[in-house]
């Protein structure tokens, strides 16, 4: 799979580096949520173009946990693919979760939260995307 840079644009007072996430809270299913959050990828080093809109580049940033695209098990129903971008933390010293599953953490529907508040993040964007699988398109892009 090969994975298009995209834009994120919202508005933002200052000019921290930010960092991109995508986990999934219902993995393997809402039903059985037994390795919720699923971390799918980190993109860290992405910059602010001004003071008071951001636009990223995510073909610029570092990732630290690669790209793993949405493959949710058959008869799962819809999960969620959540999008979170965040800013500030302490820049040089952040790691990715030591497994994808609850993002190496105990509880379930946590590891994001426990992740972000580990290296000081601020949330600033949400984006959720729900779909019960990939279309033959995103497998082919």
């Amino acid at each position: 799979m090969i994975v298009h840079p995209i834009e994120l644009s919202f508005l933002q007072h200052s000019l921290l580096s930010h960092y991109q996430v995508l986990t999934d809270p219902d993995a393997p299913s809402r039903d059985d949520p037994k390795w919720s959050e699923f971390c799918h990828w980190i993109v860290t080093g992405l910059e602010a173009e001004s003071a008071t809109e951001v636009s990223v580049d995510l073909s610029k940033g570092k990732q630290i946990v690669k790209y793993m695209g949405p493959a949710p098990p058959e008869k799962t129903g819809k999960h969620r693919y959540v999008f979170l971008l965040y800013k500030g933390g302490r820049i040089g010293e952040m790691e990715g979760p030591k497994e994808r599953k609850k993002w190496g953490n105990e509880e379930q529907r946590h590891g994001v939260r426990q992740w972000s508040a580990k290296y000081d993040l601020k949330l600033v964007g949400v984006l959720v995307d729900a779909r019960r699988k990939a279309t033959m398109a995103d497998r082919d892009n």
